[in-house]
């Protein structure tokens, strides 16, 4: 890779210590704008405390900031202002959610107008913020996000059964983390040991008093805390499969680990997940429960056709998201701006 020149980024995210999606996007472009060359501060704006981040500001040469809504939050509480120029990532939410409110587009609007680049996931979301906000047309950019296969270190301590499900979701009403229930109960007529094994940050108070109770009255569902980020590898590896249910995602990074790890993905279809997911190709996508249980079914009665779609999954994850392709395509961004400033 041609290294830039050293340059100073100040990158602002909402999130680096919990275990959310934020955090997991935000670490890894961090690291990869550090091994293309540049010298990158970070400030999480919801775990510290603001002067830090204002002294950010003052000496870094481009400012780089993930989750526009919170971003632009953070800059109105502080009153603080960016003269450098200013590249913004999509964490998902905010365009998947936050500009389907009305109120919440026109708070952004001046804002939105500061920006000199904004990145996408999907050429969908890209569709959407062009919409919403028209003038940005040509500040709009698609860069899908690189992956790492994650390190597979010893076996998680997870039960054991002939029909394993992993659910990586935040505890979010947005997750839907109940949808394939009634297939689950289905399934366990079906299988001697089915397991359901529930992953992610506790967030919204009523999705985390309802997944533990789901815990207590279904002996084939669980709950686990985050681990970190090193130790997935061995929750993916334990799964038959990786399930996404969200009712909308911007480019989830669950399914794209375990994508690269070559697992078998279902996962409900929505933009996001059809920006990582090509149904009967390298995964599975479903409208329905009984769409996800019909196909469940067909697949693990299919070993051939299982391992086919597991070794499709992992060569899209190593050929369409490759982290240097990502650093190299927020490079090109980068040197445009540098360039006209």
């Amino acid at each position: 890779m041609t290294h830039a020149p050293l340059r100073r980024v100040a990158f602002f995210t909402p999130y680096l210590q919990a275990g959310r999606g934020n955090a997991t996007t935000a670490a890894r472009l961090i690291s990869a704008l550090s091994r293309a060359g540049y010298e990158v501060e970070t400030f999480a704006f919801e775990e510290e405390s603001s002067e830090r981040g204002l002294a950010l500001l003052q000496s870094a040469d481009i400012v780089h900031g993930l989750h526009f809504r919170r971003f632009f939050q953070w800059l109105e509480q502080t009153k603080a202002k960016v003269e450098q120029p200013l590249v913004l990532t999509s964490g998902g939410t905010d365009v998947h959610i936050d500009l389907q409110d009305e109120a919440k587009v026109n708070e952004l609007a001046a804002s939105m107008n500061t920006i000199d680049a904004l990145v996408l996931f999907t050429e969908e979301a890209k569709h959407k913020a062009a919409e919403q906000f028209p003038s940005l047309a040509d500040r709009l950019y698609v860069i899908p996000q690189g992956v790492e296969p994650p390190p597979v270190l010893p076996p998680a301590k997870l039960p054991t059964g002939d029909a394993k499900f992993l659910l990586p979701a935040g505890l979010r009403a947005v997750k839907d983390i109940f949808y394939l229930f009634e297939a689950f109960e289905r399934l366990n007529e079906h299988f001697d040991s089915l397991q359901v094994v529930c992953i992610g940050e506790a967030i919204e108070t009523k999705v985390t008093q309802s997944v533990h109770e789901c815990a207590e009255i279904y002996s084939w569902f669980h709950y686990v805390e985050p681990v970190p980020k090193g130790e997935m590898g061995a929750y993916y590896m334990w799964a038959d499969a990786v399930l996404n249910t969200s009712t909308s995602e911007g480019q989830p990074m669950a399914l794209l680990e375990a994508m690269a790890l070559g697992k078998l993905l279902f996962a409900r279809r929505n933009a996001g997940n059809e920006s990582v997911i090509n149904d009967g190709v390298n995964g599975f996508l479903f409208h329905h429960p009984l769409e996800f249980e019909k196909k469940w079914h067909d697949i693990a009665a299919d070993p051939v056709l299982l391992q086919k779609i597991c070794s499709q999954a992992a060569n899209d994850a190593d050929q369409k998201h490759r982290p240097e392709q990502e650093a190299q395509a927020y490079m090109r961004i980068y040197e445009k701006l540098w360039r006209k400033s």
